[in-house]
């Protein structure tokens, strides 16, 4: 089991590859059948048993995770945007985009508040706080993350931290039809890479 936790790590890893290349599902999984030699309907099984999470939804999700940070972090159009991730048009790209994130693509550019993901960050990391003991998380539910992006650690690492907690303090849960999930097993996340990232990951369920 161990071998394959490290598989689908290096699985994870190959698919950011391939989206950044902005290659599709059929040619991703052929690569990835031929880097670890298994067939691709083994590689999508062992994945979905692992990570709890189907191998093609992952790989749409992960893409709407990097559009996101295209439509946040760039002034590129979003139709733009849309077809350099695969979308046929901008309206299959704010529908898909409206029903992972509750918001549509224009309205997340005007106002880029935290939204609810559903993907694996990083599936296999260690993390430092769990709700009733020690055990991997649950990937297949929902979490919030709360981010900022590459900050200068010297100078701006106490500001990044004050405005990552007052994003924490001030979000309406209520208005993302979401609140904090305490079930025991669940999870909360923390990154801390100023060359990356800021990241508190939090376990929310549905209203």
């Amino acid at each position: 089991m161990s071998e394959w936790y490290s598989l689908v790590q290096t699985i994870v890893e190959e698919v950011d590859k391939c989206i950044m290349k902005r290659e599709d599902e059929a040619l991703t999984l052929s690569k990835l059948s031929r880097k670890l030699g298994c067939s691709e309907f083994y590689i999508s099984r062992k994945f979905r048993e692992i990570s709890g999470m189907h191998f093609r939804d992952y790989l749409r999700n992960r893409t709407l995770a990097f559009a996101l940070k295209e439509v946040r972090d760039t002034s590129k159009g979003l139709l733009e945007i849309a077809l350099d991730y695969g979308f046929s048009s901008h309206e299959a790209f704010s529908r898909s985009f409206k029903e992972a994130y509750g918001i549509t693509p224009s309205e997340y550019r005007y106002n880029p508040v935290p939204v609810v993901l559903r993907t694996i960050i990083k599936p296999f990391d260690c993390y430092l706080i769990s709700i009733g003991g020690i055990g991997m998380a649950d990937t297949e539910k929902d979490v919030i993350v709360f981010e900022h992006g590459p900050f200068d650690y010297q100078t701006q690492n106490c500001n990044v931290e004050q405005k990552i907690e007052e994003a924490m303090k001030n979000f309406d849960y209520a208005a993302s039809g979401y609140c904090l999930d305490t079930t025991q097993g669940r999870v909360f996340y923390f990154y801390h890479d100023p060359e990356r990232f800021w990241k508190y990951v939090r376990p929310v369920k549905r209203l």
